[in-house]
């Protein structure tokens, strides 16, 4: 196989990992195991065979999962990156990488979901970082218009959704759809309060128990009262423009709201991805 980066960037930059289906626990690969796997993913294969204490395995990439060749059993990989890169410098496919939640920049973007919501409701699984610059770039384009025209001075908040994990691919791969669907206007929901997003009826846990949150960046914009029937934002009424404006997203609450909907599938992008239980008791 070719070398396409020096083993030791790579090892600075990049550790693969395998997580225990029982415990949720982390374990590094390798270090040469790391390389080999790296490099067969920048190759864009399908799968990488490595060989552990003497065992065949396969590492999948469509699937982000290990197969033992012995036992066939399978267990989830990640990908993990050691060093926060720019968004700008982001691949030009998606990738899923878990990170540490300790990290000061990433900090600042999860650990408020932790503080919405009681500790005895849920126990957090994994976070993972989204990374799509085709998504990204979409999105930087349409904050730059919004910023042109909108009056009101706060354009961008960082929101949830809580979706079902048949949805979660599809996100991570081309973003939020409206075709998802939500309880308030035929556009894609987002919620202020992390405790909503995991209510069944927003992030309806699959056969494990286990549910699935965003975290995202959201355009709210200049934004007005909402309801179940509308399919766009309402004009604006006292647009001076030729061609009427339309609201950015609709809400439920002008002076306190707790969720927005938005009509415009560029408007957010998926940040981070959090995997969490219900706690039953």
């Amino acid at each position: 196989m070719e070398k396409s980066d020096s083993s030791q960037e790579i090892l600075k930059t990049v550790q693969w990992v395998t997580q225990d289906p029982a415990s949720s626990e982390l374990t590094p690969y390798p270090p040469d195991v790391t390389v080999l796997i790296e490099q067969a993913w920048k190759l864009r294969r399908e799968q990488v065979d490595v060989t552990l204490d003497n065992e065949l395995y396969t590492v999948e990439f469509e699937k982000m999962q290990e197969l033992n060749k012995e036992s066939m059993k399978f267990v989830k990989v990640y990908r993990k990156l050691l060093e926060e890169g720019d968004l700008e410098n982001l691949p030009g496919t998606e990738e899923i990488s878990l990170v540490n939640v300790n990290q000061p920049r990433i900090s600042q973007s999860v650990h408020p979901y932790y503080d919405l919501i009681p500790y005895h409701m849920t126990k957090t699984i994994a976070v993972e970082k989204l990374m799509n610059r085709l998504l990204y770039n979409q999105y930087k384009l349409k904050k730059a218009s919004v910023l042109k025209r909108a009056t009101y001075p706060e354009v961008e908040r960082k929101l949830y959704h809580g979706t079902s994990e048949a949805s979660v691919k599809e996100i991570c791969v081309h973003g939020f759809n409206r075709s998802f669907s939500t309880v308030y206007g035929q556009g894609v929901y987002f919620a202020i309060n992390s405790a909503l997003s995991v209510q069944d009826q927003y992030s309806p846990p699959n056969s494990d128990g286990y549910k699935f949150i965003f975290v995202s960046r959201v355009l709210t914009g200049d934004f007005t009262i909402g309801c179940h029937t509308m399919k766009t934002a309402p004009l604006m009424q006292d647009s001076a423009d030729e061609v009427p404006l339309r609201y950015d997203s609709v809400t439920d609450n002008l002076t306190n709201p707790t969720l927005f909907v938005i009509f415009n599938d560029t408007q957010a992008f998926p940040e981070y991805l959090i995997t969490c239980q219900q706690i039953f008791k």
